[in-house]
């Protein structure tokens, strides 16, 4: 890393060194004008009550106010393309736009990417694991008429579906629960160990994910059961 490092101070020096500055002067200037255009502006987000993000972990804390504010963020980019409303406040009107679906798509392939977690990070072996809690949880799922979210198995049930050892079974479920596939729901002072599992959407090998947040799809759903639409 740090002869990687070197390297790139290097060639900061360098013809193709310069050009590149000068080029990223010029795309910083232009990002800077955009911004110009863009003028202070209340946001309100309709769909903010039937969001879901993540809550098995510390970082949720941080990274769901991170999420949020994204959305607003992609909101206020587009204001100019969003109707301005107002509400009567103490007296005067308020000002504001509103976050739309389209806003919410672009901020969760957005979280994906920033927030979100890399297969990379997984050994091969607890890779392969994982693939087959998915296969078992999706496939109990669709038998029983339930969510992924509600579906609790054990270590026992991972070695009956996978035919692993429990030595193996043991070893990889440590590195996924450690690295937040899976969250324990029960276990420890020797009572069987229960888990849950929050990788349980579609992911692949080269797109990060981010766990717990409400599909587009599903999202949809709900808007329309609560009568909220994009104005």
């Amino acid at each position: 890393m740090t002869e990687r490092i070197l390297a790139k101070q290097r060639e900061r020096h360098t013809m193709a060194g310069m050009l590149g500055k000068l080029g990223s002067e010029r795309i910083i200037a232009k990002h800077r004008n955009a911004n110009r255009l863009l003028s202070p502006v209340k946001i309100v987000n309709p769909y903010a009550g039937l969001l879901t993000f993540s809550s098995k972990s510390l970082r949720a804390r941080r990274d769901h106010t991170k999420y949020l504010n994204l959305i607003l963020a992609v909101t206020c980019l587009f204001q100019h393309q969003r109707k301005r409303k107002t509400v009567e406040h103490e007296g005067g009107p308020i000002e504001f736009i509103t976050v739309t679906l389209p806003d919410i798509e672009k901020a969760n392939e957005i979280a994906c990417e920033v927030l979100g977690r890399s297969l990379d990070e997984l050994s091969p072996p607890s890779r392969r694991l994982l693939g087959l809690i998915r296969e078992m949880v999706t496939k109990e799922c669709r038998q029983r008429g339930m969510d992924a979210e509600h579906f609790h198995f054990t270590r026992r049930d991972i070695r009956h579906f996978s035919g692993w050892s429990d030595f193996q079974v043991k070893t990889h479920v440590k590195q996924l629960e450690d690295l937040e596939y899976i969250y324990p729901t029960a276990g420890k002072k020797g009572k069987e160990y229960v888990y849950e599992l929050l990788a349980n959407c579609e992911i692949s090998q080269d797109k990060p994910f981010l766990p717990g947040l409400t599909g587009m799809d599903e999202l949809r759903k709900k808007a329309e059961k609560a009568g909220i639409t994009d104005e």
